[in-house]
């Protein structure tokens, strides 16, 4: 569409489709409280719409709504859809969420109208929300080499997003939203790799210990694997020999309660049917190293809680403000 009759021509199609809209909304002649911009509505006038019945609320999905709002507002790329009904209101029916924290910070709303009848199994099959695998592939996509690394690692040794990002990014990568934010950053690659190949072994031969994959998924698991990386830190552990006994004594792989448990057990199989003179006790030393390390993450835990605090308390300011000035007819559409 790069001709200009062409671009005017579309123009002209979307503004009549515009005038269309509002008129068989029944809401011609009171544009004071809608705005159109580029083929979308715009307003302030929160009591015009109507929650659909099915509607859902997310806690979490919430929450992230009001930091990206907080930041950008409701983006006008991301209008809510509704249906227009006989008496003049909107019914949302998709973009619940969008709505109430836009009317709860005292943002516009941007919004379409199209009355076409649909499912609300089809209607939400598109707004599922991300995780962490899709937000992972999304950067590496766009070129991030540290993503690059961490979908490799998944691939290659069959462990989760929270484990890998753990042995690539340290006790920094498995806090919270470190992977979703674009902010993991690959720290130890060979040991991680060393890592990775222990944990293979391992649950190779817990799935033999237990008979059914579903069993051993404890040894991917965190606590399990940060048993693993504290026994791995030790200057006096030998990778081969680990391997070695692992698959000698696989039978002692066995689900246990906790971290500390994993390390006896760990250790345990290290010198599992090994000469008295030829035993090494690995324990001291990465009993140390798991408690110093579950210390990081609870500082790092209690940071990332005293920073979401701050920001939302930033946060209610803002809307508080923004709030006044709606009352008072500072901002809105009938404010100009």
């Amino acid at each position: 569409m790069g001709n200009p009759k062409e671009r005017s021509d579309a123009r002209a199609e979307v503004s009549d489709l515009m005038a269309r809209q509002i008129e068989s909304a029944g809401l011609a002649g009171e544009e004071p409280w809608i705005e159109e911009v580029g083929g979308v509505f715009k307003t302030w006038d929160y009591d015009r719409f109507l929650l659909g019945e099915k509607n859902r609320v997310e806690t979490i999905r919430a929450e992230l709504l009001r930091e990206s709002f907080d930041l950008h507002g409701h983006l006008k790329r991301h209008p809510i859809g509704v249906k227009a009904l006989a008496d003049g209101r909107l019914e949302i029916v998709s973009g619940h969420h969008r709505f109430c924290i836009a009317r709860e910070m005292a943002l516009p709303i941007w919004f379409v109208i199209d009355n076409t009848e649909v499912s609300t199994y089809h209607e939400e099959a598109t707004s599922k929300a991300w995780s962490a695998p899709g937000f992972s592939g999304a950067y590496e996509r766009g070129g991030s080499e540290d993503y690059h690394k961490l979908e490799a690692f998944v691939a290659k040794h069959g462990c989760g997003f929270k484990v890998a990002s753990y042995l690539l990014g340290g006790v920094g990568g498995m806090v919270n939203d470190t992977v979703r934010k674009e902010e993991f950053v690959v720290t130890d690659e060979a040991f991680a790799n060393q890592v990775g190949e222990l944990l293979y072994a391992c649950k190779s031969a817990a799935v033999l210990a237990v008979k059914h994959p579903k069993n051993a998924k404890f040894a991917t698991g965190i606590e399990f694997v940060r048993a693993l990386v504290a026994l791995a830190r030790n200057p006096k552990f030998r990778p081969s020999r680990f391997l070695e006994k692992v698959s000698t004594h696989h039978h002692l792989m066995v689900k246990q309660p906790d971290g500390d448990y994993y390390l006896k057990l760990l250790n345990k199989i290290y010198n599992n049917y090994s000469k008295e003179h030829n035993k090494v006790n690995l324990l001291s030393y990465s009993r140390d190293h798991y408690e110093a390390e579950e210390g990081q993450i609870r500082e790092l835990q209690r940071q990332y809680k005293r920073e979401k605090r701050l920001m939302k308390e930033a946060r209610n300011r803002r809307v508080e403000l923004r709030r006044k000035a709606l009352k008072k007819g500072e901002i809105g559409l009938k404010s100009k």
